[in-house]
Formats: structure tokens, sequence, C-alpha cells
């Protein structure tokens, strides 16, 4: 998709859009160009590996379940 943010594909585009409109903490993207529009754009970007060491960090995740996902 082509527009104010550039050439992002429309699941990525929503969700920068909705991170900022509901003003998250983090915003969760792997593609490199969507993390860098978005972290122009002032939002707080995190990939799914974070996502699983963030949760495994919170207790939501036990260690081999996060390790089992990130194989």
């Amino acid at each position: 998709m082509q527009g104010a943010l550039g050439r992002l594909h429309q699941g990525e585009l929503e969700a920068i859009v909705l991170a900022q409109e509901i003003e998250v903490d983090y915003v969760v993207l792997d593609d490199l160009l969507a993390r860098r529009k978005a972290q122009r754009l002032g939002l707080d970007v995190m990939g799914t590996l974070g996502l699983l060491l963030f949760l495994e960090k919170r207790n939501v995740l036990s260690a081999e379940q996060a390790w089992r996902k990130i194989r």
C-alpha cells in the first residue's frame, strides 16, 4: 500500500495507525521498513523475539515456553 506512510503492507499500516490512535506503549512489528516508519512517527517498536522475552520476564510464559516458540 502506497500512502502517507510509504510502502507498507495493509496489516503493518493498520497496526501503526491503531498504535497511534490508542497510544500504546509498544507496537509489535517485524518488517524492517515498518519498524523504521513507526519509530520515525515516535512509536516504540518491539519485534516478535522481543515480545516473547518480554512475556517471559513478566512470567506470562515460562523460559521453556518462550524458547520453544523462538525455535
